[in-house]
This record gives structure tokens, C-alpha cells and sequence, in this order.
């Protein structure tokens, strides 16, 4: 193994595994942003701990470090539990988000119906109002 595989990942930062792949090519961060298809800025914000990459990037990071993307998620402060921890609550809070909406539907749909329900007895009301008287 190389580099920064043969290390326990867990003990290592993102800043350091690009840090030692940086240097592992012998490239500068120009052209590893450029490989990795972001700018300079946002490279220099990972390796500095700034930001953490979304995981939109992380099969791109591993493949460029030679790792998997959930050895990217672990790196990531706080771990990959966080993030399914952080990932399980936002599903939660999504879902109360939809049954809250069913419901105002639910209740729309009684209203409208009830509405419906009063344009047609206005209606034959006003028929009734208008028939001349027989």
C-alpha cells in the first residue's frame, strides 16, 4: 500500500491525505484542482479544514487519493456517524415537512369541497329567486 493508506484513516485528516498526495505526485494545488475538477480556493479550504467537501466530490477526492468515499466521509470532524446522524434527522424532519403538508391537503380538499358544496345551494337558490312565479 502507499502513502496514506498504509496509515490508519480514522487518524487521518483530509488536509493531510491531500497534503501527502500533493507531495507523493510532486504536483502543487494548481494542478490537483484542476484534476479534481474545483478551484484553487476550494481545495485550499479542504486542506486547511475550513470546509469539509460535500459528497457530490467525494468519489472524485477518492479516487484522486486513492481511497474509497466512505474513508472520505470518515475523515470527515466528527465522523461518518455524525453525518448519518445529521443525514437520519434532516429524513425526519422532511418527513414531519410531508405529513404536515398531507394534511393542510387533506383540509383543502375539505374546503373546497365545502365550498363547492355552497356555490351549488347558492345556485339553486338563486334559480328558485328567479323562476317567475307560476
Amino acid at each position: 500500500m502507499r502513502g496514506i493508506r498504509s496509515r490508519v484513516v480514522g487518524e487521518t485528516t483530509l488536509g493531510e491525505a491531500i497534503d501527502a498526495e500533493l507531495a507523493r505526485r510532486r504536483i502543487r494545488q494548481r494542478a490537483a484542482a484542476k484534476q479534481l475538477k474545483v478551484s484553487q480556493q476550494t481545495l485550499s479550504k479542504w486542506r486547511s479544514g475550513v470546509h469539509f467537501p460535500s459528497e457530490h466530490y467525494h468519489a472524485r477526492l477518492a479516487d484522486f487519493l486513492d481511497l474509497t468515499p466512505e474513508a472520505i466521509d470518515a475523515m470527515r470532524p466528527g465522523g461518518a456517524v455524525k453525518t448519518r446522524r445529521a443525514n437520519t434527522s434532516r429524513i425526519d424532519e422532511l418527513e414531519t415537512a410531508v405529513s404536515r403538508l398531507a394534511t393542510r391537503q387533506a383540509a383543502l380538499v375539505v374546503t373546497i369541497e365545502s365550498l363547492a358544496e355552497r356555490a351549488e345551494a347558492l345556485e339553486r337558490h338563486l334559480d328558485r329567486r328567479d323562476r317567475p312565479a307560476g
